[in-house]
């Protein structure tokens, strides 16, 4: 199994037989088999995290309620956000903030460290916003 993580369109990622869940590029990362992950590197949907973890993955099955933060986002939500602090060089803060869905041309004029972290954020929450007005479905909507 290898984590992977959409960087572009819609993956339809099978929960089981009867239910297929969307993944987008605001979507957590998840694990698939190392055939579909390079099959979607190949055709640059996604990128990989993590190739054959040694540890069992964990499914979204699988998380508990004790596995949710305070916040109530599950834990995979978590591992998207990038560390950054002020102390990190311009040039790395800024690889961050576009990785966080920051426009690469405005970022790349910005000159201060202040301008290129308030961009990270503003990605972040565009992004969790994102994520929270994704359509629920199940089985029953695809009838």
């Amino acid at each position: 199994m290898t984590l992977i993580k959409i960087i572009n369109g819609i993956y339809g990622y099978h929960i089981n037989e009867a239910v297929v869940e969307p993944k987008t590029a605001s979507s957590p990362a998840f694990y698939v088999d190392d055939k579909e992950a390079e099959r979607l590197v190949e055709l640059k949907v996604a990128r990989i995290i993590e190739p054959n973890p040694e540890v069992a993955p964990v499914q979204p099955d699988d998380v508990t309620e004790d596995d949710e933060t305070e916040s109530g986002t599950d834990v995979f939500e978590e591992s998207d956000k990038a560390d950054y602090n002020e102390s990190m060089k311009l040039d790395d803060l800024k690889k961050i903030a576009i990785d966080a869905g920051a426009s690469k041309n405005k970022v790349k004029k910005m000159r201060t460290k202040k301008e290129v972290i308030a961009a990270i954020e503003t990605a972040q929450e565009k992004a969790a916003g994102k994520q929270e007005a994704l359509p629920q479905v199940d089985a029953a909507d695809f009838v």
